[in-house]
């Protein structure tokens, strides 16, 4: 039987084994295929090491753009949040302003409808003319402000002249049925008026009271202003606001509440 000396060498530990020759082959043989299988084990291990560093660099990557999305989402919510929020504090605001402003316009309604029994007959006419046309009720607040104003600039405008106007006027007789002239009318402003017939037989006074627009006639426009009212004068003051190149300095009489 042969004998051989065989050195084993290892990473881990070395030998000498002496012994049969032909078991001694099997044995290196075996060896050398562990060493292979060995090998390949750590290249294949080597590998797959590289391949999971490789995904979990990218998992983290990922990972790290999820993060972004996140917080760039949770950025986005809190600003549509906050301009929420911005929003229903001012429609809260706009409400309020509008319910206050719907508020104000009622109280304004009442006062032109207290204040129009008070205005000249002819501004009483376009008023009644403009009120006939619309309902507060019906209207929005910002449509409804502007009627009302509109109606305040004709007063305004109305008080910033003397107004002539001609028309129909019903006085009262104690024993007789009431009786329909036309009469030409002066308006100084809102305030004060006057009137005369063509013929000069009619003439009155009036001016704006509590109880609304009233005239005075004749005897009663004398004792009601303290003093006589001359009709040639009212019809003499007619025809200079008629033709205004012939205007002088004229007095009428007036009563101040």
């Amino acid at each position: 039987m042969k004998r051989a000396l065989y050195f084993f060498s290892t990473s881990i530990f070395s030998f000498v084994f002496i012994g049969n020759c032909d078991a001694s082959e099997k044995l290196m043989d075996d060896w050398l295929n562990l060493e292979i299988q060995k090998g390949q084990l750590e290249a294949s291990w080597s590998q797959r090491e590289q391949d999971i560093e490789q995904r979990l660099s990218l998992m983290d990557l990922e990972l790290q753009k999820l993060n972004e999305v996140a917080t760039k989402r949770i950025e986005v919510t809190s600003d549509v949040d906050q301009r929420r929020s911005e929003l229903l504090q001012k429609q809260e605001i706009l409400e309020k302003e509008q319910s206050l402003l719907k508020a104000q316009l009622k109280e304004a309604e009442r006062y032109i409808k207290r204040q129009f029994p008070r205005l000249p007959p002819p501004l009483q006419a376009e008023w009644k003319t403009q009120l006939d046309q619309f309902s507060l009720e019906e209207l929005s607040n910002s449509e409804a402000l502007e009627r009302i104003l509109a109606l305040v600039k004709m007063a305004e405008e109305f008080n910033n002249r003397v107004a002539l106007h001609r028309g129909e006027l019903e006085i009262a007789h104690p024993s007789e049925d009431p009786l329909v002239v036309q009469v030409n009318q002066i308006f100084l402003g809102i305030s004060q008026g006057w009137y005369v017939s063509d013929d000069g037989k009619m003439y009155g006074y009036g001016r704006s009271t509590a109880e609304g627009w009233r005239w005075w006639h004749s005897d009663d426009a004398d004792r009601e202003l303290g003093q006589a009212v001359d009709a040639k004068l009212i019809s003499r003051v007619h025809r200079m606001l008629q033709n205004p190149t012939t205007a002088e300095f004229v007095a009428l009489p007036v009563k101040i509440n």
